[in-house]
């Protein structure tokens, strides 16, 4: 007979090394409201941008300036590697594949979760553009639920628990 001996495919995955974490995902935060049909922030916005919030916080904090950079074969995926202290090999690291408006719009969009992630208690979005905004606020509404719906599964555990000891 002629057999073929087929190659197991997964030997190559575990050959590979990577020396970088794991990035944030989405952090699994909801992302509708970003437009890919026009620019996020008003040509008539006078105010602070997230990236520039984002640097500015950096700085306070005495951490490295945020990099933002394309990803490869995307449109508008963007990253965002943020040390808490030079030479960190455990960086703060989220990326989005898009698609946004401009490479512009990536980086504020990266910018406004990072922030959110880094000072979520700081009302830093009430210096954003609008969308911006809205978003920050859609992130904070959806914890709120979410810890709602935990406290109320804590409860019902704590119910089954007592109905265990009086039954």
């Amino acid at each position: 007979g002629g057999g073929t001996a087929t190659k197991d495919s997964t030997s190559l995955v575990e050959g590979k090394e990577t020396t970088e974490p794991a990035p944030l995902q989405h952090l699994g935060r909801s992302y509708g409201t970003v437009s890919v049909a026009t620019s996020s922030i008003p040509k008539d916005w006078h105010g602070q941008t997230p990236k520039k919030l984002l640097e500015d916080h950096c700085r306070k904090q005495k951490m490295p300036a945020p990099k933002f950079s394309n990803l490869p074969h995307s449109k508008g995926a963007c990253k965002l590697v943020l040390q808490k202290k030079k030479g960190d090999n455990q960086p703060f690291i989220i990326e989005h594949p898009g698609p946004f408006y401009s490479f512009n719009d990536a980086q504020h969009y990266l910018a406004t979760e990072a922030l959110y992630e880094l000072s979520p208690s700081l009302p830093l979005y009430r210096l954003m553009p609008p969308i911006f905004r809205t978003i920050w606020m859609t992130w904070q509404d959806e914890e709120k639920a979410k810890q709602m719906a935990e406290m109320s599964e804590e409860q019902d555990r704590n119910d089954a628990d007592v109905q265990a000891l009086v039954g």
